[in-house]
C-alpha cells in the first residue's frame, strides 16, 4: 500500500468515526407535549443512548453552540458501549427557536427529528401554569395573553423563552420551516394525546422509525403533574383559537390530520 492509499484509507476511517459520533435523532418539540415521557422511555431502551440530562440546549444557546460538537458529544461519553447504540437527545424548544433548524441541518442533514404536538390552547395554558408556579410569570393567564405581542416585540427575533404561550402554538409555521430543510421521511410527528392514551403503539412506531429493536417497555410512567392554581376559562381558550385557527387549518393540510377535537373547549 502506497502512502496516498494509506492516507485515503485513514481519512475514510476518520470520517466514519466522526459520522458515528453524531446523534441519530433529536426530539425537537414541542414544549409541554409529553417530551419528558419520551425522554424517559428512550432511556429504558438498550439500543438508545441519551445524554446525562434532558434538554441540552446546544443548538438554541449561542454560548453552548460556540463550544463546538465535542462539548455537545461529551454529554454522551459516560457510556462505554455507546458505539453499539444510536444517540439522541430531547430539547423541546428547538422546533420553535430561531436559527436552530439550520444549525441542526449543518450538524447532520440526515438526522431524524421527532415532534410531539399538543392541542395548542391547552399547551399554552400548561406553559403559563408552569411559569406562573415557578414565579417567572407574575400576570394571570388572561393578562399574559394580552401582553404577549408586546413582550415579543421587545424581544430579539420576536421570540421569548417564557412569554411565548400562543406563539409556540403556530405549528404549521414551524413545520413549514423544518420541511424547507428536512424531508418528511426524516420526521416523526404525532399528537401528544396519542402518546398518553396508547404509549405502546407510538413507541412501536418510533422504534421502527429509529431502526432499533422493537421491544416492549414498561409504559406505566406517570409524570408528576403541576398543581394549577387557576382554571382555564373558555374565553381564554377561544382567544387563542381565534389567533391559531388558520394555522391549525394549514397543519391539517400539511399532515392530513383531523384536528377538530382541538377546537372544542372541555
Amino acid at each position: 500500500m502506497n502512502f496516498l492509499d494509506y492516507a485515503l484509507m485513514t481519512r475514510i476511517q476518520h470520517m466514519k468515526i466522526s459520522s458515528s459520533s453524531k446523534l441519530s435523532f433529536i426530539v425537537v418539540g414541542t414544549q409541554k407535549a409529553g417530551t419528558t415521557s419520551l425522554d424517559h422511555y428512550f432511556r429504558l431502551h438498550p439500543d438508545i443512548l441519551m445524554p446525562t440530562k434532558k434538554e441540552l440546549h446546544f443548538f438554541d444557546d449561542d454560548e453552548n453552540y460556540q463550544k463546538g460538537e465535542n462539548k455537545y458529544h461529551h454529554f454522551f461519553s459516560y457510556d462505554t458501549t455507546a458505539c453499539k447504540k444510536i444517540k439522541g437527545e430531547c430539547t423541546p424548544i428547538y422546533m420553535y427557536w430561531h436559527n436552530v433548524m439550520s444549525r441542526i441541518y449543518r450538524y447532520n442533514p440526515k438526522i431524524k427529528l421527532i415532534i410531539a404536538l399538543r392541542n395548542p390552547m391547552l399547551r399554552a395554558w400548561s406553559h403559563w401554569s408552569m411559569e406562573y408556579t415557578r414565579g417567572d410569570e407574575k400576570a394571570d393567564f388572561g393578562k399574559a395573553l394580552q401582553l404577549e405581542n408586546q413582550r415579543l416585540e421587545q424581544s430579539l427575533h420576536r421570540q421569548h423563552r417564557i412569554y411565548s404561550y400562543v406563539d409556540r402554538g403556530y405549528y404549521a409555521r414551524q413545520l413549514k420551516h423544518i420541511l424547507q430543510l428536512f424531508p418528511k421521511e426524516q420526521l416523526f410527528i404525532f399528537k401528544s394525546e396519542e402518546l398518553k392514551k396508547q404509549p405502546e403503539k407510538i413507541l412501536d412506531q418510533l422504534f421502527v422509525f429509529l431502526g432499533v429493536s422493537n421491544i416492549k417497555l414498561e409504559t406505566k410512567y406517570t409524570l408528576r403533574q403541576g398543581s394549577y392554581t387557576q382554571k382555564m376559562q373558555e374565553s381564554h381558550f377561544n382567544f387563542i383559537l381565534k389567533k391559531l385557527s388558520t394555522d391549525i387549518d394549514e397543519l391539517e393540510q400539511i399532515l392530513s390530520w383531523d384536528c377538530s377535537s382541538w377546537r372544542t373547549f372541555t
